[in-house]
């Protein structure tokens, strides 16, 4: 027969338990959130993105394709919307180098990096190179000349931003393994709940027998 201080043990072990493994699973599912938060993190704002890269080259084609009357007004419409649309490029591709800078340093990224640095100084020239020859759009003589030149220029920056290696996992990939780590979560927490549960039931249950044996003496 167990005296009041081993019932007091098997209670306080029961809780112990309890406490344990609820502690266990909750501290799983938070470093396991932790963990996709941090490649939502890392995929979106610490690696080059190179589809914003190529969003941007195809923003500068829109006011070379656009009809705008030839006359002074037309030109100077056109100009002043490719001169946004070429600061967002410039605006991109820097940021795209600051990020690139600060990635890690490891022996098998290095040729990676390497090459994706050596793209982005490429683009970068080439779009100081568009900065200067988009003035003679104002021409009348030369604009419509400049103009096929600079939708061909952006065409090859877009091919040049095609070719940079893409450093962060695709949406798919990523939206995956979040999901992934979603289910082996709700797995471990349903488990380790109904584990719980079954060892209240249990000491419940034995409470109650220890309890009727005794008065049954």
């Amino acid at each position: 027969m167990l005296t009041l201080k081993g019932k007091l043990l098997i209670g306080v072990g029961l809780v112990l338990a309890m406490v344990g493994t609820l502690t266990i699973s909750s501290l799983w599912a938070i470093l396991s959130y932790r963990e996709v938060v941090h490649d939502l993190d890392r995929n979106l704002n610490r690696v080059p993105q190179r589809r914003e890269l190529i969003e941007a080259f195809a923003g500068m084609l829109e006011p070379l394709r656009v009809r705008l009357p030839d006359d002074a007004n037309g030109r100077q419409e056109r100009l002043w919307q490719f001169n946004e649309r070429l600061a967002e490029a410039e605006l991109r591709t820097g940021e795209a180098l600051q990020k690139l800078a600060k990635l890690p340093s490891q022996p098998d990224f290095a040729k990676t990096c390497e090459l994706a640095q050596e793209r982005l100084w490429e683009i970068d020239n080439r779009l100081q190179e568009l900065r200067v020859e988009q003035r003679k759009l104002l021409d009348p003589e030369q604009s419509a000349k400049t103009k096929m030149s600079l939708l061909l220029q952006v065409n090859d920056l877009q091919a040049s931003a095609t070719a940079i290696p893409d450093f962060g996992t695709s949406l798919p990939q990523l939206l995956k393994s979040s999901s992934q780590t979603y289910r082996a979560s709700l797995w471990w927490v349903s488990v380790t709940t109904g584990l719980v549960v079954l060892l209240l039931f249990v000491g419940l249950f034995a409470g109650r027998h220890a309890s009727s044996r005794s008065r049954e003496v």
